[in-house]
Protein backbone atom coordinates (compact mmCIF):
# COMPACT_ATOMS: atom_id res chain seq x y z
CA UNK A 1 0.00 0.00 0.00
CA UNK A 2 1.58 3.30 -1.36
CA UNK A 3 1.22 6.33 0.97
CA UNK A 4 0.28 9.69 -0.42
CA UNK A 5 1.69 13.25 0.92
CA UNK A 6 -0.13 16.31 0.29
CA UNK A 7 1.62 20.05 1.21
CA UNK A 8 -0.14 23.22 1.32
CA UNK A 9 1.52 26.71 1.76
CA UNK A 10 -0.80 29.26 2.85
CA UNK A 11 1.02 33.04 3.13
CA UNK A 12 -1.34 34.98 5.58
CA UNK A 13 -1.68 38.45 6.19
CA UNK A 14 -3.07 39.90 8.90
CA UNK A 15 -5.19 42.92 10.40
CA UNK A 16 -6.72 44.43 13.23
CA UNK A 17 -10.75 44.35 13.20
CA UNK A 18 -11.08 48.50 13.70
CA UNK A 19 -14.26 47.79 15.81
CA UNK A 20 -13.83 45.04 17.85
CA UNK A 21 -9.66 44.46 17.61
CA UNK A 22 -9.43 41.44 16.81
CA UNK A 23 -7.00 39.74 14.53
CA UNK A 24 -8.36 39.30 11.20
CA UNK A 25 -5.50 36.72 8.88
CA UNK A 26 -6.65 36.69 4.83
CA UNK A 27 -4.68 34.72 1.80
CA UNK A 28 -2.04 36.71 0.56
CA UNK A 29 -4.46 37.18 -2.64
CA UNK A 30 -7.38 37.85 -0.84
CA UNK A 31 -5.69 40.14 1.00
CA UNK A 32 -4.12 42.30 -1.80
CA UNK A 33 -7.30 42.55 -3.97
CA UNK A 34 -9.15 44.03 -0.83
CA UNK A 35 -6.42 46.20 -0.67
CA UNK A 36 -6.62 47.20 -4.27
CA UNK A 37 -10.03 47.37 -4.91
CA UNK A 38 -11.12 48.14 -1.50
CA UNK A 39 -14.18 46.26 -1.02
CA UNK A 40 -16.00 45.24 2.17
CA UNK A 41 -14.59 42.21 4.26
CA UNK A 42 -15.25 41.33 7.82
CA UNK A 43 -14.03 40.09 10.62
CA UNK A 44 -14.77 36.94 12.59
CA UNK A 45 -17.26 38.97 14.85
CA UNK A 46 -19.05 40.25 11.53
CA UNK A 47 -18.27 43.75 12.01
CA UNK A 48 -17.57 44.95 7.49
CA UNK A 49 -13.96 46.86 6.87
CA UNK A 50 -12.42 48.18 4.55
CA UNK A 51 -9.05 49.74 3.35
CA UNK A 52 -8.79 53.46 2.90
CA UNK A 53 -5.37 53.93 2.25
CA UNK A 54 -3.91 54.21 -1.73
CA UNK A 55 -2.88 51.13 -2.58
CA UNK A 56 0.52 50.99 -4.30
CA UNK A 57 -1.56 50.03 -7.92
CA UNK A 58 -3.91 53.10 -7.12
CA UNK A 59 -0.74 55.47 -6.81
CA UNK A 60 1.18 54.25 -9.61
CA UNK A 61 -2.34 54.98 -11.38
CA UNK A 62 -2.38 58.15 -10.03
CA UNK A 63 1.38 58.97 -10.87
CA UNK A 64 0.47 57.96 -14.21
CA UNK A 65 -2.44 60.10 -15.01
CA UNK A 66 -0.51 63.50 -13.46
CA UNK A 67 2.78 62.50 -15.59
CA UNK A 68 0.72 62.28 -18.57
CA UNK A 69 -1.51 65.36 -17.83
CA UNK A 70 2.16 67.62 -17.17
CA UNK A 71 3.79 66.06 -20.73
CA UNK A 72 0.81 67.30 -22.41
CA UNK A 73 0.68 70.82 -21.00
CA UNK A 74 4.12 70.91 -21.79
CA UNK A 75 3.39 69.68 -25.58
CA UNK A 76 0.58 71.96 -25.73
CA UNK A 77 3.10 74.98 -24.48
CA UNK A 78 6.33 73.72 -27.25
CA UNK A 79 3.29 74.49 -29.61
CA UNK A 80 2.19 77.33 -28.91
CA UNK A 81 5.50 78.59 -28.70
CA UNK A 82 6.30 77.33 -31.97
CA UNK A 83 3.33 78.87 -33.63
CA UNK A 84 4.28 82.21 -32.01
CA UNK A 85 7.61 82.30 -33.51
CA UNK A 86 6.56 81.06 -36.88
CA UNK A 87 4.27 84.12 -37.27
CA UNK A 88 6.84 86.19 -35.95
CA UNK A 89 9.80 84.97 -38.67
CA UNK A 90 6.45 85.07 -41.68
CA UNK A 91 5.72 88.53 -40.19
CA UNK A 92 9.45 89.20 -40.31
CA UNK A 93 9.82 88.02 -43.85
CA UNK A 94 6.87 90.54 -45.03
CA UNK A 95 8.18 93.02 -43.82
CA UNK A 96 11.47 92.18 -45.67
CA UNK A 97 9.76 92.66 -48.80
CA UNK A 98 7.95 95.51 -48.27
CA UNK A 99 4.65 94.65 -46.59
CA UNK A 100 3.08 96.38 -44.03
CA UNK A 101 2.33 94.74 -41.13
CA UNK A 102 -0.31 97.02 -40.35
CA UNK A 103 -2.42 97.72 -43.74
CA UNK A 104 -0.67 94.89 -45.78
CA UNK A 105 0.45 97.72 -48.36
CA UNK A 106 3.49 97.08 -50.77
CA UNK A 107 5.38 99.97 -50.16
CA UNK A 108 9.44 100.80 -51.91
CA UNK A 109 10.11 102.26 -48.54
CA UNK A 110 8.71 101.09 -45.72
CA UNK A 111 10.24 102.83 -42.84
CA UNK A 112 9.41 106.31 -44.45
CA UNK A 113 5.76 104.85 -44.69
CA UNK A 114 5.82 103.36 -41.07
CA UNK A 115 7.30 106.59 -39.74
CA UNK A 116 4.63 108.67 -41.46
CA UNK A 117 1.55 106.49 -41.48
CA UNK A 118 1.98 104.32 -38.44
CA UNK A 119 4.09 106.38 -35.74
CA UNK A 120 2.63 105.19 -32.87
CA UNK A 121 3.38 101.59 -33.72
CA UNK A 122 6.78 102.05 -35.19
CA UNK A 123 7.96 103.99 -31.82
CA UNK A 124 6.76 100.92 -29.91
Amino acid sequence: MAELALQTTLHIKTTHCIQCGCIIGMEREFYDCRLNDHAVFYCQNGHGQHFMAESDWDKGQRLLREEQARHARTLTRENEERLAKERLERQLKRVGRGVCPECNRSFQNLARHMACKHAEKASK
